[in-house]
């Protein structure tokens, strides 16, 4: 058996025969790329020095009559012969080729593949909104992803909690807004942020590797960073620091002011011009309308549109940013939110995450009468910070669902309790894996059982390209006691931290608010009196 991950597709082996790996081997390619170079790198690590000549090499890169992503390897007595139409295909059979290597070592059996995805969006999202990681440590992981076959990063730039991306129209977001000087109620500042520079070394390092980049901007909620440089964007011009505590905020992007839109277009321009790739994120996630529903700006927006609630006024904004987007030649996705759905534009794509049953209903719904494009991203089987008992292994990979309309898969990392690598790595692997395989692997070729039996060859893999701390069948498949203990933990911390700090600033709030409310009395009362006065006069 061949110890794969993502499994290939079609796989058959030639009985009792091998090919015996020279420690001096010879290769040639039709194709160059990074994954050639990290291709000789890598047999070079596993003992075999590779040369390259024009003709007969003992490993074959060649051209073939094969499309997109698909490809062919071939294992015969005296030659491996891969062959692909494009460089990606290659990428992906040198995966593949490498795996087989570690696997056999210098006695490779026999065989014949012949492979492509089952799903054509591949995706991988890393939060770094909540814990900043350094351009080397987001290096790391489109590594990962490439080892996965994964083709799409999702870049989660923004939240309440920091904002990670220049934007040299408003430089106070990466001056005041990378900043916080507290993480919940430890006293223990966070902050970074990633110049245009960097980005585009990351663009490029993606790119490089066949990998697609999708930069999200959440909003118009965890905008809290963006609020505490320019309180001007809320409803109420409150001053507010970056968010010190995890959990969704009450303080949201004003949607009745029109400067709010100008931030965004202003923000999507220098986005478009450092992301080049085809999507933009806009989040659109967990709008907490509270503070919306007593300003004046949204009330009048309300008024002037016709509108019917604060969903639809949520609908209107995400509209518009969708309209600008498109406008540039480029195409918008959003978290799925059931108190919009059916309000937005068909041309928003969903990315689906929300796995109440009702909730998803509309939403297929919502897909099937619409024609809307589906990104799966079920919170119960890809969100990986979340505990093993909340989400098993086995859970990632036997329970995916196939939405109508779906276009791929992908693998959240949100980091509100994944403040660093070695923990990063423990919620990741081997989740991913079981996620990569199906997103790449027919599912007729699905079988947990087999999967578990690839997972030693797999953490090997992990371990050469530097990775630890991987969750170990104790941790992925915990007993009942230790998945109880693990479990109370993260609920005594997002509880406790969540429900002490939103008690604390609705109160805050509620008191400015009833401010507000008697200042607008004493002044209709002082109007009342005033033109009662004047009435009288006459």
């Amino acid at each position: 058996m061949l110890h794969i991950i993502p499994m290939p597709n079609k796989v058959k082996f030639i009985k009792s025969k091998s090919y015996i790996m020279p420690e001096k081997a010879t290769y040639s390619s039709d194709f160059s790329g990074v994954w050639l170079h990290e291709f000789i790198s890598f047999a070079a690590e596993i003992g075999c020095i590779l040369t390259k000549v024009s003709v007969a090499a003992d490993i074959q890169f060649n051209k073939g009559d094969l499309s997109g992503e698909e490809y062919s390897l071939q294992v015969g007595e005296t030659s491996i012969i891969v062959m692909g139409g494009e460089s990606v295909a290659m990428q992906h059979a040198s995966i593949t080729l490498r795996q087989i290597l570690l696997q056999h070592s210098k006695r490779i059996p026999c065989v014949n593949i012949l492979d492509k995805p089952s799903q054509s969006f591949r995706g991988f999202m890393l939060d770094v909104g909540r814990f900043f990681y350094t351009v080397e440590k987001v290096k790391k992981f489109i590594d990962i992803m490439c080892m996965h076959k994964l083709n799409v990063f999702h870049f989660h730039l923004t939240e309440d909690q920091g904002w990670r991306v220049e934007i040299k129209r408003y430089p106070n977001l990466t001056i005041k807004g990378q900043k916080r000087t507290a993480t919940n109620f430890i006293p223990k500042k966070e902050e970074g942020f990633y110049s245009q520079e960097d980005i585009k070394e990351i663009v490029k390092y993606c790119h490089d590797r066949n990998i697609t980049v999708m930069p999200e901007i959440d909003m118009p909620g965890h905008m809290q960073a963006a609020i505490a440089c320019y309180s001007e964007l809320s409803c109420f011009n409150r001053s507010l620091k970056v968010a010190t505590h995890f959990g969704v905020k009450h303080d949201i992007l004003c949607a009745g002011k029109d400067s709010t839109y100008e931030f965004i277009f202003n923000i999507i321009d220098e986005l478009c011009e450092i992301f080049p790739d085809k999507y933009i994120h806009l989040g659109g996630d967990e709008v907490v309308k509270v503070r919306w529903k007593n300003c004046p700006h949204c009330n009048e927006k309300l008024k002037q549109l016709n509108l019917k609630n604060y969903e639809e006024l949520q609908a209107h904004f995400m509209n518009v940013v969708n309209d600008y987007v498109v406008g540039k030649g480029r195409k918008c996705m959003m978290w799925n939110e059931g108190s919009i759905t059916g309000k937005i534009s068909k041309d928003i794509i969903w990315q689906a995450y929300q796995c109440e049953k009702e909730l998803m209903g509309a939403v297929i719904a919502d897909t099937l009468k619409s024609g809307r494009s589906l990104l799966n991203c079920h919170s119960g089987q890809n969100y990986l910070d979340l505990t093993y008992k909340m989400i098993p292994l086995k859970t990632t990979y036997c329970n995916q669902v196939l939405l109508p309309n779906q276009m791929g898969l992908e693998a959240a990392l949100w980091t509100e309790y994944v403040p660093n690598m070695k923990k990063a790595y423990f919620q990741t692997f081997p989740r991913l894996g079981a996620m990569a395989e199906n997103a790449w692997t027919d599912p007729d070729n699905l079988n947990y059982e087999n999967f578990i039996a690839r997972l030693e060859s797999y953490y090997k893999m992990l371990k050469l390209m530097g990775i630890y701390n991987m969750a170990e069948a104790k941790d992925y498949e915990p007993s009942a006691v230790r998945a109880f203990l693990k479990q109370k933990w993260f609920n005594r911390r997002v509880f406790h931290w969540h429900s002490v700090h939103n008690i604390i600033d609705d109160h805050i709030y509620a008191a400015i608010d009833r401010k507000n409310h008697i200042k607008k009395l004493a002044k209709k009362e002082k109007t009342e009196a005033s033109e009662k006065s004047s009435v009288e006069k006459k």
